[in-house]
């Protein structure tokens, strides 16, 4: 397996369309689980507090943590952020102001939380559908990014143990069928980056490929390479 998808990367690749004309809207979905990586969970929020410094008017920012039950569990910790537009700007920018120090003390109290309770098991596969569920359906760029070890281990899923991710061609089969259909026809671009995990790194390098397979499965029609990362357009299923 190769290195860390750089998160420095991320960052540069979020920025980098910034000259989009269209408001945009950004649902990020952060593993905030004991598996990750202290340093890589610190980066995550870097990032995190970079993209929202650089919100324009018109865009919005909702940031999901990664739990253990998405369904149960995310109901009051969803952020929701949105810039007012220009029609409605207070003076001297200071509706700006103050939306910058409100995602801030956000931020920084959510991963305070990280830190202090970590969360023991992933919903992943329930965050993204969450995640999914908040694109409107307005004409604007729309971006999903997803930071995670891409482990899966619910009630459902244990990704480090069940057999159906033994190999490649399983897991992806398995991916196919759990995968979220769009009935809104929107396109999502979706940025994926994986976190260093001491869980990730411990697993055998065939159930490492099959864990990627699994998410070119589920996120079609992605290609996740080996270091966990992928960029891609997807449209509804039912086009």
């Amino acid at each position: 397996m190769k290195r860390l998808f750089s998160l420095s990367l991320i960052l540069v690749a979020l920025l980098g369309g910034c000259k989009v004309a269209a408001p945009r809207e950004d649902v990020f979905v952060l593993d905030v689980s004991q598996s990750i990586d202290a340093d890589a969970e610190h980066q995550m929020f870097v990032v995190v507090e970079e993209v929202a410094r650089r919100l324009r008017r018109g865009d919005s920012l909702t940031i999901i943590p990664i739990t253990g039950n998405a369904d149960a569990e995310l109901q009051g910790r969803t952020l929701h952020y949105a810039v007012p537009s220009a029609q409605n700007r207070q003076a001297y920018d200071a509706d700006l102001r103050s939306l910058n120090e409100q995602m801030k003390h956000d931020l920084d109290r959510l991963q305070a939380d990280a830190v202090v309770h970590p969360g023991k098991h992933t919903d992943i596969i329930g965050s993204i559908y969450v995640a999914m569920k908040e694109f409107s359906k307005k004409p604007t760029e729309k971006r999903l990014v997803i930071l995670s070890d891409f482990i899966q281990d619910d009630e459902q899923f244990n990704f480090r143990k069940d057999h159906r991710l033994g190999n490649e061609e399983t897991a992806i089969a398995l991916g196919r069928d759990v995968m979220p259909i769009d009935h809104d026809n929107h396109v999502v671009n979706v940025v994926l980056g994986r976190l260093r995990s001491a869980d990730f790194s411990a697993l055998s390098p065939s159930r490492q490929h099959a864990i990627n397979a699994f998410w070119e499965g589920f996120l079609a029609p992605a290609k996740v390479n080996p270091d966990g990362s992928a960029a891609l357009r997807r449209t509804s299923q039912n086009q």
